[in-house]
């Protein structure tokens, strides 16, 4: 005979919930950034191929400014969100130390890396941009720049 397949219970539900909500906000925090860096680099492209141009200083201020300020934002989205993820993670974890509870993801012992390491280097090449879009705004408005 066919069995009626049973719904899954609360405990269940929530967790699936709470993993689906992690794995989009990291999704969305990669995907994010994946979209701005490259834009920027477009951006710093044009700021950049201008100046042996002649174009205006002022308008290269402008590209500059609108891409430091991507960078900026992008990175507080990034914060907020792996806030997010970390949350839901940790109702995960949480559900999984329940006893009878069957997927222990997020109960590992060991890991491939350390805790944050995506985060630092995350810091790290947004520090980059953050350099790079603030030289070209210096270089821009002080002769000494260019030497």
């Amino acid at each position: 005979m066919n069995q009626i397949p049973q719904a899954p219970d609360r405990t269940e539900l929530e967790y699936q919930t709470a993993q689906d909500s992690a794995h989009h906000h990291d999704q969305l925090l990669w995907t994010t950034a994946g979209i701005i860096w490259g834009g920027s680099l477009v951006l710093l492209g044009f700021a950049l191929s201008g100046q042996s141009e002649g174009s205006s200083r002022v308008l290269r201020t402008i590209i500059a400014a609108f891409g430091l300020g991507l960078i900026c934002i992008v990175w507080r989205f990034a914060l907020v969100w792996r806030a997010v993820r970390n949350r839901k993670y940790e109702v995960c974890r949480a559900i999984e130390a329940l006893p009878g509870f069957i997927h222990k993801h997020h109960l590992r012992e060991g890991r491939e890396y350390p805790a944050g390491l995506m985060t630092r280097w995350y810091g790290i090449v947004s520090v980059a941009f953050i350099l790079v879009w603030l030289f070209v705004i210096v270089s821009l408005w002080c002769p000494m720049a260019d030497r």
